[in-house]
């Protein structure tokens, strides 16, 4: 349920803020356009680098032939592309907050371990001669 509830919410985000969503009339920006440009092209049998060229690494490309597969003519596989990777990072993130968000109390040492009233600094044994953060006592103690 969770899950379903994050990638609806990676839509929603997606929709609303990306420019190659289909709310919106075009994509006015310039290198998206360079880019499936290229894709196309890749498609068509060009030689990325040899017939087609730009500074960019192959990657980027290969991400956008894969998506002008989709729909040659809109931005329609990118969009699915940012959807998938959005529901991704939201999900790791939400993941991580929950792991950082577990509360340790007092008795806990490093790494959630249990502590005893044995240990020293480190979770170490404490020896007799040893005071708190495992320095040797005084003689005066």
């Amino acid at each position: 349920m969770k899950r379903s509830l994050l990638f609806l919410f990676a839509v929603l985000l997606v929709t609303l803020f990306s420019t190659c969503s289909f709310i919106y009339p075009f994509n006015p920006w310039d290198d998206p356009c360079v880019y499936m440009t290229i894709g196309n092209a890749m498609l068509q049998g060009k030689e990325l680098y040899v017939d087609i060229f730009d500074h960019k690494g192959p990657v980027l490309f290969f991400m956008h032939e894969a998506a002008a597969l989709l729909s040659r003519h809109s931005f329609v596989g990118i969009y699915l592309i940012e959807i998938v990777c959005c529901y991704f990072y939201l999900l790791y993130s939400w993941k991580t907050m929950r792991l950082l968000d577990q509360p340790r109390s007092k008795e806990q040492g490093a790494g959630g371990q249990p502590r005893s009233k044995e240990q020293g600094a480190g979770g170490q044994p404490r020896s007799k001669e040893q005071g708190a953060g495992g320095q040797p006592r005084s003689k005066e103690q």
